[in-house]
């Protein structure tokens, strides 16, 4: 009995030891003390109309604010923006309408928030990387419900480079 006390006892150990874990989706919260390289971070949505690069609702500049505040808040971190495309177009298209993207969110948190441009790179991904596959989306139902998975592809992310001393 004693052992297997000790053995939960270590376990919890090593799930307060993780307690960077990430979460179910893979992204780490904005409130971590620690980040790690690899780390992506969880951001408030920033979307893009289907062959858009501008950013200009106010709701997504809200959601650039976000980040900037925390690249402010962590200096030693350099990251990389990453946009990811849904699957409509050319493959080669998508990673230049995605790079432009990337582009799009550093300048703005350069240009409008001032953060330092050194702390940024900025990567397209075209439409590799999807977070809905084209199966999932032709298996729904309505237009809309279809519509809203392609906006869910369309996306910008946040994750950790370096941490500089």
């Amino acid at each position: 009995m004693a052992k297997v006390l000790l053995f939960l006892l270590f376990l919890l150990f090593l799930v307060g030891m993780n307690a960077h874990a990430q979460n179910r989706d893979g992204y780490v919260g904005l409130n971590e003390s620690n980040y790690q390289v690899g780390d992506k971070i969880e951001l408030p949505a920033i979307v893009f109309s289907t062959c858009c690069q501008v950013l200009t609702d106010e709701q997504f500049l809200d959601s650039v604010q976000v980040i900037a505040d925390f690249l402010k808040e962590h200096p030693q971190l350099k990251v990389e923006i990453a946009a990811f495309t849904d699957s409509r177009g050319t493959a080669d298209k998508n990673v230049i309408l995605s790079q432009k993207r990337a582009e799009a969110v550093r300048n703005t948190l350069v240009e409008n928030f001032n953060c330092n441009p050194v702390q940024i790179v900025t990567k397209g991904y075209g439409e590799d990387v999807p977070l809905i596959t084209d199966a999932e989306i032709k298996a729904l139902e309505t237009k809309e419900e279809k519509e809203n998975r392609h906006q869910k592809n369309r996306r910008v992310e946040l994750k950790v480079l370096e941490v500089l001393d």
